[in-house]
């Protein structure tokens, strides 16, 4: 693992999320100064926690890129670059997967409604750019969910996110029968008006079990922790969910501009972050 840190880690600081001296992580991933005006409410000074998400990635703060308000016509409204203020686990497979990643741009758009944010990746916002395609839908009051086998979902509340990937590829495909991932985002820490961090109960306090549960009976099965490569796919999973890395590698990001400015200097020429990048 520290060899694959040294010459692919894409994201230089690492702090625990267990620190008792002071919740550095907290504090640097969730900077008010850092913070975007035009960030939509729901991500806006909240950090959120991938919980149930068994991808080596564990917080991220959105609210840190750079948004602009929504135009009658609907566009994109927030880009940003997942290798900012987005948290990965420091094992070998996490310094892999973001080394392959680290240049990808994310491009948000917002439903009319406001039900759904769209997250469309791409290596390139050329109008030959490969995307791939993410959904967050915020829970309305009266949604009910369950499991595949039929129990109802309990502690879902109207307002809380749910992160879904039907086809990656194909942004219509949303049979749900197909669905090929879901997990609850949770807001496990926020700022409040005088720019305190707030820890959010009950989540901040599961993310703190997560994070220092005992993992002693997968230590010789994942090279004391390190790698997960020699588990099969549903043990990885169990693994994961269980037991979030308390250690986190991550890039602070710089202060967003402002939604005029960025209305400004499209102005003055090319949208490069076109509504749809795939237009000729």
């Amino acid at each position: 693992a520290f060899i694959l840190r040294s010459c692919c880690a894409a994201k230089p600081e690492m702090e625990r999320i267990s620190d008792k001296d002071g919740d550095v992580i907290f504090k640097k991933l969730l900077d008010p100064e850092k913070t975007s005006l035009d960030a939509p409410e729901e991500f806006k000074n909240n950090l959120l926690w991938t919980e149930n998400n068994y991808a080596p990635e564990t917080l991220i703060n959105l609210g840190s890129w750079a948004w602009r308000k929504q135009s009658e016509e609907g566009r994109v409204i927030g880009v940003g670059n997942i290798n900012n203020d987005w948290t990965s686990d420091a094992t070998c497979f996490a310094y892999v997967f973001t080394f392959f990643i680290r240049d990808r741009i994310t491009t948000v758009q917002r439903s009319p409604d406001g039900k759904w944010y769209s997250l469309v990746t791409m290596s390139d916002p050329g109008p030959e750019s490969s995307c791939k395609y993410v959904f967050i839908y915020v829970v309305q009051e009266g949604d009910t969910f369950e499991t595949p086998d039929g129990k109802a979902i309990d502690h879902v509340k109207p307002g809380d996110l749910v992160r879904l990937t039907w086809n990656a590829d194909n942004p219509y495909e949303t049979d749900s029968s197909k669905l090929g991932y879901m997990y609850f985002p949770r807001r496990v820490a926020s700022i409040n008006s005088e720019g305190e961090l707030v820890k959010n109960s009950p989540h901040f306090e599961d993310l703190i079990e997560a994070a220092t549960r005992d993992p002693s009976p997968y230590c010789c099965q994942t090279c004391c922790y390190t790698c997960a490569c020699c588990m099969n796919s549903s043990e990885r999973f169990d693994f994961q969910v269980k037991h979030v890395s308390d250690r986190q590698t991550f890039k602070s990001s710089a202060v967003p501009p402002t939604g005029e400015f960025i209305d400004r200097r499209i102005g003055e020429g090319e949208d490069e972050f076109d509504d749809n990048p795939r237009k000729s």
